[in-house]
């Protein structure tokens, strides 16, 4: 082969290496656009086709939805007439990704109406939802939980929130992967029982990031340890948790856990409550898991 034809050869397959380990910066932010966009577009579908349609067409075939416990999906969204007239919509207000952009999760208000000719004031609150990519580059829903809260509160939406990985990631083993789940499950584990020893305040105030965000049923969510701290200071509900599942990001940078729990003293109510919880951790590169979002879904007992 000629030197001048080897050469070139070689600077092809250079050039091919490079585009194949696709090192662009801007990766994140398309990985970010695409998560949005599918939220948008599962809104969307809910308000043209119906929340059945809609959930059942986002669902992974595993995906949670939290009520009082943890409850497989997609079942339920399958007992749903297809005519059921309510109109459920939302919009995302924050959403971040992991580096391997193949999870994420969004967070917004959501209105949801009777029948779609009804002229009374909605109900609302924020709902949490996380996702994973799939091998297609489809996302699907893992897991889905909110809150209610009066609507008014949720007027004035700020703009998106847009929350990037902190540093680049290599892909971790599955061995690896398999080893950072267990530790974020004696994360979760351990925040547990600080919750139930020293009570939710001072627990998210020593686990939590700065930008923490806490879920609370009948509340506006919680942003940052000052707020937290403020709110809950007084609080004295008493908590026990018992902790579930929890999963990682390929990049091992973003993950999420659940479970279940009971609650005595919440607002007005004096009797136990049961609930369930979605925890939503991030880990800077070379740092531990840090709580950024903690969602209790708690059903008050029926007057």
């Amino acid at each position: 082969m000629p030197k001048s034809t080897l050469s070139m050869v070689i600077i092809l397959l250079i050039a091919g290496a490079g585009i194949a380990a696709e090192p662009q910066t801007d990766k994140p932010e398309r990985d970010l656009d695409s998560l949005i966009n599918a939220e948008r577009a599962f809104s969307k579908l809910s308000d043209a086709k119906g929340i059945r349609a809609a959930f059942l067409a986002n669902f992974a075939p595993q995906a949670i939805v939290l009520r009082s416990t943890p409850t497989l999906g997609r079942p339920v969204y399958e007992k749903m007439p297809p005519d059921y007239p309510a109109v459920l919509t939302w919009e995302p207000v924050v959403a971040e990704v992991s580096a391997a952009g193949d999870l994420g999760w969004t967070s917004g208000p959501y209105r949801i109406k009777p029948t779609r000719d009804y002229e009374g004031a909605p109900g609302g609150g924020h709902y949490v939802t996380v996702w994973g990519r799939e091998k297609d580059g489809v996302w699907k829903v893992l897991i889905d939980g909110g809150i209610s809260h009066p609507v008014s509160e949720t007027a004035v939406r700020p703009d998106l929130v847009r929350l990037l990985p902190a540093g680049n990631r290599a892909a971790l083993s599955p061995v690896e992967r398999a080893r950072e789940r267990r530790t974020l499950v004696r994360r979760d584990e351990s925040f547990s029982s600080r919750v139930e020893a020293v009570g939710y305040a001072a627990a998210h105030l020593h686990e939590g990031s700065d930008d923490i965000r806490l879920y609370l049923e009948g509340e506006f969510p919680i942003l940052g340890r000052d707020e937290v701290k403020a709110k809950l200071a007084e609080s004295k509900a008493r908590v026990t948790l018992v902790p579930g599942s929890a999963e990682v990001s390929v990049s091992g940078d973003l993950g999420y856990s659940y479970g279940t729990g009971t609650i005595t003293g919440f607002g007005d109510q004096p009797a136990e409550i049961a609930f369930s919880y979605l925890r939503v951790w991030r880990k800077a590169l070379a740092g531990r898991w840090r709580l950024c979002l903690d969602l209790l879904t708690i059903v008050p007992p029926s007057p």
